[in-house]
């Protein structure tokens, strides 16, 4: 198993404000099943022998449920992201959660784009890492040398336009990906 130990925050305030995303399309969501859901989602981690470290939803913060893109973490260290412009209030959130928690906090490269463990997974000495819509290759090599470990870059593909040119996502003003 490769996590064994999960930082967990609530679903309290997930919402589909800002089209971060190609999968998000301004329906309505229903946060009380969301909360349920996610519950059990977390029931079943627990279940499976996986230790929930649980601490409050940011509020306001419409994916601050994602806790795997607030920092990639290895032996105590944490390599901060920079997530994109809608998400910007969770970072110093992530930040004083995990510093609370007795982690040592590295910043990511000022500028650069990086979702943390969202879009990179550690695995021995190797950090598997995806750039392209959410974090930038330069991010990811600071993060793998920072945390001693070999870096091997995987390109996402992007979401394509009729035309055939990247569709540029409004929000984070980068390419959206599949």
């Amino acid at each position: 198993m490769i996590n064994q130990k999960l930082l967990v925050s609530g679903a309290d305030f997930f919402a589909d404000e800002f089209e971060i995303n190609p999968y998000y399309n301004k329906e309505q969501i229903d946060v009380k099943k969301a909360c349920a859901e996610h519950a059990e989602i977390l029931k079943c981690f627990e279940q499976a022998g996986i230790e929930l470290i649980k601490v409050a939803a940011p509020e306001g913060c419409q994916d601050g449920v994602y806790t795997a893109n607030w920092a990639l973490i290895k032996d105590g260290v944490a390599i901060m992201s920079r997530l994109p412009e809608a998400r910007k209030a969770e970072e110093p959130y992530a930040k004083a959660q995990l510093q609370s928690l007795g982690y040592k906090c590295y910043d990511a490269p000022k500028d650069l784009l990086f979702s943390g463990q969202g879009d990179s997974l550690r695995c021995g000495k190797y950090l598997f890492a995806g750039r392209g819509y959410r974090s930038e290759p330069a991010a990811q090599a600071f993060a793998a040398k920072t945390l001693g470990l070999e870096l091997i870059q995987l390109h996402t593909k992007p979401q394509l336009n009729p035309d055939g040119t990247e569709h540029i996502n409004p929000f984070t003003n980068h390419a959206d990906s599949f």
